[in-house]
């Protein structure tokens, strides 16, 4: 049985959309521990990595990976003290746009 990385990442989406789904739930109990205050904090953060990693799951189960889960991983190294901020996600990121968009960068409509 020979097992690629397109199944793993099949399979880890199952896992993170269940942990998208029940992620409020999960929150709300934390919400009577006695790290309440810091679960509200992370709450947003958390689904947004989800919601991150998600995204990179199915690009990869896809295999339309690219660098789906370097950019995953560049975005909560990003955000975790003591690593270096990525240059990308910085205040003084260059803006980009779609391939496809004709309106020139730093044009406002």
């Amino acid at each position: 049985m020979t097992t690629d990385i397109a199944t793993i990442a099949g399979e880890a989406d199952v896992v993170l959309q269940a942990l998208e789904k029940y992620a409020p739930f999960l929150f709300g109990i934390l919400k009577f521990t006695p790290i309440g205050p810091e679960a509200a904090i992370a709450q947003p953060v958390a689904t947004m990595i989800l919601g991150s990693l998600d995204e990179a799951a199915k690009a990869i189960a896809a295999k339309n990976n690219g660098a789906a889960l370097d950019v995953a991983f560049e975005m909560v190294k990003h955000m975790l003290p003591g690593h270096a901020n990525s240059d990308a996600l910085g205040p003084d990121a260059a803006p980009t746009q779609a391939a496809n968009d004709p309106t020139p960068v730093g044009a406002t409509a």
